[in-house]
């Protein structure tokens, strides 16, 4: 199975930490993922030993994140914060170092081995963990090192950027694994544009639209590199798609299960198309 049916195989029931390592396959295709699993059933082990008799609450939350980020050593990689290997969950686990979500995925993955209720909340401009019990709910910080109660985020945030960060209502809703691996990618793609390596923009673009199917930009933007590269189907399919969903044209079949209601279109790619599909034809 190549990566890109894997990653569209695990959305139908998936784990973060399911989809964290599929990506990580576009760097390390000889990943061997039955070991990774085994690492996080480890560290969740681990962990148990440290936890044992700690108190529902706050005590378990600061106690959770101070074995993971203290005794284990688990932490934020400020030094080097765009090297890709702090998005890939594989190296994130070898080195113990990593971005927030990253971090944020490896608690959430131990949580639930735990049987506890850690949850990814995808605030803007910075990901963290919430841990909830039936004393309440704490904000986990693994890349700050930092607790802190909801009631606080606004404050917090603020604080470490430097400026006011708007809380939208759905802002604390439980990040899904979609969610996450949505952010995943587009924070890799993000590292990859400004590297220049249209061949991995591309195949981090191949997984984006399957995670954001209704998203014209990631369909437009992956038609494009592909013509670059010369994948004439694959220009010609995904700038069919884009121009589906700004409503220019009719889609005949769904694609990836969905059936979509096309937002109001602009126009620019129908030109780029015939001239793509006339490429296409002449190469076959």
């Amino acid at each position: 199975m190549d990566i890109r049916a894997a990653f569209a195989a695990e959305l139908a029931s998936p784990t973060p930490e399911g989809l964290a390592l599929i990506i990580a396959q576009l760097r390390y295709p000889d990943l061997d993922t039955a070991a990774v699993f085994q690492e996080l059933d480890d560290l969740a082990a681990v962990m148990a030993v440290w936890l044992d008799g700690v108190a529902e609450g706050r005590s378990r939350a600061e106690a959770f994140i101070h074995v993971f980020c203290h005794e284990l050593g688990y932490h934020g990689n400020r030094d080097r914060y765009h090297d890709p290997d702090n998005s890939y969950l594989n190296q994130v686990l070898m080195r113990r170092t990593g971005l927030p979500i990253t971090l944020s995925v490896i608690c959430m993955a131990v949580g639930r081995r735990l049987g506890l209720q850690v949850d990814g909340v995808n605030l803007p401009a910075h990901f963290m963990a919430r841990y909830q019990d039936g004393a309440g709910a704490w904000l986990l910080d693994p890349f700050h090192v930092s607790v802190l109660p909801q009631s606080e985020t606004a404050t917090y945030l603020a604080r470490l950027f430097g400026r006011e960060i708007v809380l939208g209502s759905d802002a604390f809703d439980a990040a899904t694994p979609r969610e996450i691996a949505s952010r995943m990618l587009r924070n890799l793609r993000s590292v990859y544009v400004v590297n220049r390596d249209v061949d991995m923009v591309l195949r981090l673009l191949d997984l984006l639209v399957l995670a954001e199917p209704n998203a014209e930009m990631y369909w437009q933007e992956r038609g494009y590199l592909a013509q670059s590269l010369d994948e004439y189907e694959t220009a010609v399919r995904s700038l069919r798609r884009a121009l589906y969903l700004s409503g220019r044209v009719p889609q005949l079949q769904p694609q990836e299960g969905l059936i979509l209601e096309p937002p109001k279109g602009e126009a620019g790619m129908e030109q780029a198309l015939r001239e793509i599909e006339e490429q296409w034809i002449r190469r076959n």
